[in-house]
């Protein structure tokens, strides 16, 4: 016969059903909440990067536009100057007259000399009054054109006062292209016209320059008049739009028309209707404006990419929701069965929630025997040991000291005390703790105890050595791009990439400097953190002093110079041998020539002074420069270490030469030192080991990995 549940065990299990089902709506309501909020953070982070996207693409296009407005405003000025000067420098009688062969030369010359190197125009011309090409630099022929019917002759014949004519774009009749003319009238002393002075541009020189600016595939550049918005040129080139004026509606015109010089406008193009993101810059002193247009399909396409990943990660995450739903259904049975288990836990469990079984870190407590009376539970999850194993033993024999002071017994303690030691495992072996120990006077039983806490730092030492790590990491993944930009700086600066403009020019050279610095600084770092963790390795061999230093002298050679510097070298180290690293000897003596250097007035000498004995070889720097101040000769081997000093302040510096010279000499075996004489310069020494025999075996073979 079945047995039936009895009424209370029927509660039991409605009360437990119930409580299952809240426990599963409690896990799944947090679940749900997280999921929405990732789903709005992607969404909302989205939406930012695309704006981002945007605005970069603002900045891009605005900054091409002014550096396009930087030439063309120079090619208008000059091309304004020359007309100015050639007006003014062509005789009345050259235009009046028929002149010889001799005076018509010289005028083809000046026009000449005035076009070197001006590769931008397509040439310069002298009209006479009747609208006769008389001179020119290329004429070729061109004897016989008139050119009294072009707007720009009329202009300057129905308007005789001095002003800069600037024409539509036509189709030259003298160089047989679409071109720009920019005209000035010649007069002579009672300012009767005597003809025009001309230059042309011919529009496929404009564009030249514009492939140089990279706008996409699908971008454009163009050039308008600011005056009656006509179109000038665009690159990419489409005949149809030139002379056309924009509508009066468009965004640029509307902006253009209001004054505005230098902005953004995000709109369908005039050309084709594509969207594109424009910045448009007025030239200040000529009626044109440039517009550099970005299409939004390639401003964005990068932006898509990564939506399309964020929606993939979305989609994932939803998949792992599936997953652990199913996962909660099924653990709802194992619940269950765990319930019974939890209910006689549950007395007990309560009992022990106290302060000092709910703390996190692991307590004893120790009588003034020094045996250990009561635990909390954080001492055995930490270490493995069974509370049987803890009471009333000596608590000194779970830890191992890492300093030599040891522990302190229970009369001597009167305040809290720290330390970090070696705390022992169940299975043999231990882990770093910081243990902290504290006496405590119980009053009314006249008795002292002392409590003892300690936590696991384990992770704590971990997060340091990747710190230490990471900053290795770091500095090896910042060395091939600062190099990249140094040497790119470099170009720029030395005008092989081209004529750097006079107001970059500046800023470029203060990039380059600091550039540098940051690259000196690296380098130090990764010295520094190899001699700390022990990764610097040495190939110790017999070396030659004077081979050693001729190296070294020719290697500050250019830098002694830079600064007006003399080196010299003192002493006769002839047939001397030294043991050493080759590559670090010479970071060593680079380091101390070049802190010479840097220190030493100029027009002054720096001497590197060679004493040998039996057995060592002592290298000595000398500068006269203005010594050490007597506050910082205990910190010059320190890192990170400078001195306040103009000169510090001058020349800059990691601070870690002298620190790094100091570890790498000891570990080749040697001493270093210094000695000085305040406001009459410096002597920096290093002693290595000297050999008489170059080819002992054994030691050309060595190298040391230290510690």
């Amino acid at each position: 016969m079945t047995a039936q549940p009895s009424g209370n065990e029927s509660t039991v299990v409605h009360k437990t059903d119930n409580g299952l089902r809240a426990a599963s709506l409690q896990l799944w309501l947090p679940f749900a909440i997280l999921i929405l909020s990732l789903i709005a953070l992607l969404s909302y982070t989205v939406v930012l990067d695309r704006q981002d996207d945007l605005r970069n693409a603002e900045t891009a296009s605005l900054n091409n536009a002014r550096i396009l407005q930087v030439r063309l405003e120079a090619t208008l000025n000059r091309i304004d100057a020359i007309l100015l000067s050639v007006g003014r420098q062509i005789p009345a009688t050259a235009l009046t007259d028929t002149p010889d062969n001799d005076s018509s030369d010289g005028i083809v010359t000046m026009l000449k000399d005035h076009l070197h190197g001006f590769s931008e125009v397509s040439g310069l011309w002298i009209v006479d009054a009747s609208g006769k090409l008389r001179y020119g630099d290329a004429m070729h022929g061109k004897q016989s054109l008139v050119l009294a019917d072009r707007s720009y002759f009329q202009e300057h014949l129905q308007h005789p006062h001095p002003h800069l004519y600037i024409s539509k774009v036509i189709d030259g009749k003298i160089v047989q292209r679409q071109v720009i003319v920019f005209s000035r009238g010649i007069y002579d002393q009672q300012n009767r016209f005597l003809g025009i002075v001309m230059i042309s541009i011919a529009l496929e020189n404009l564009q030249r320059q514009f492939r140089e600016i990279n706008v996409g595939q699908r971008g454009s550049i163009a050039v308008r008049r600011s005056d009656n918005l006509e179109m000038v040129v665009r690159w990419p080139h489409i005949p149809a739009l030139v002379n056309a004026p924009l509508p009066a509606g468009d965004p640029i015109a509307v902006q253009i028309s209001a004054g505005n010089q230098d902005f953004n406008s995000r709109h369908a193009a005039q050309a084709d209707g594509e969207p594109r993101v424009f910045g448009v810059v007025s030239l200040r002193h000529f009626p044109f404006y440039i517009a550099v247009a970005l299409h939004e399909d390639e401003i964005l396409a990068s932006w898509r990419k990564r939506s399309l990943l964020l929606g993939v990660v979305v989609l994932l995450v939803a998949g792992v929701a599936v997953i652990l739903s199913r996962g909660i259904g099924q653990s709802k049975r194992r619940e269950r069965q765990a319930l019974s288990h939890l209910r006689r836990q549950q007395q007990r469990t309560q009992l022990l929630a106290s302060a000092f079984e709910s703390c996190g870190e692991a307590i004893l407590l120790v009588n003034g025997d020094g045996l250990i009376e009561e635990i909390n539970q954080s001492c055995t999850h930490l270490t493995g040991f069974d509370e049987e194993d803890w009471l009333h033993q000596p608590w000194q024999q779970f830890f191992v000291p890492e300093k030599q002071e040891g522990f302190p017994a229970l009369t001597e303690m009167d305040q809290v005390w720290r330390t970090e030691c070696l705390c022992k495992r169940a299975h043999l072996d231990s882990f770093p703790v910081l243990l902290t120990v504290a006496r405590v006077i119980v009053e009314h039983l006249n008795t002292a105890y002392l409590v003892v806490n300690f936590i696991d730092i384990s992770e704590r030492r971990r997060a340091e050595q990747l710190k230490s790590d990471f900053v290795s990491i770091v500095s090896h993944e910042l060395r091939t791009p600062l190099t990249s930009i140094c040497g790119s700086l470099a170009l720029v600066n030395r005008n092989t990439v081209g004529q750097v403009p006079d107001e970059f020019r500046d800023m470029l050279l203060i990039a380059e400097k600091n550039s540098l610095r940051l690259k000196e600084l690296i380098n130090d770092l990764l010295d520094i953190e190899k001699l700390e963790s022990g990764k610097l390795r040495l190939h110790l061999q017999p070396l030659s002093v004077m081979q050693v230093i001729r190296v070294a002298l020719e290697s500050i050679s250019s830098y002694a110079a830079a600064h007006q510097i003399t080196c010299t070298i003192r002493g006769d180290a002839q047939g001397v041998y030294v043991v050493a690293d080759p590559v670090r000897i010479q970071q060593v003596l680079a380091n101390l020539l070049s802190n010479a250097v840097k220190f030493s007035h100029p027009g002054s000498g720096v001497e590197l002074d060679i004493q040998a004995d039996e057995h060592e070889v002592r290298f000595t720097v000398i500068d006269h420069g203005t010594g050490i101040a007597q506050s910082f000769r205990d910190k010059v081997f320190l890192k990170f270490a400078q001195a306040e000093h103009p000169s510090t302040r001058r020349y800059g510096g990691t601070g870690l030469g002298l620190a790094i010279t100091k570890e790498l000499v000891e570990r080749m075996g040697g001493s270093i030192g210094f000695f000085d004489t305040p406001g009459q310069g410096a002597s920096f020494w290093f002693s290595l080991e000297r050999i008489h025999d170059p080819t002992i075996s054994g030691v050309t073979e060595q190298s040391a990995l230290f510690p």
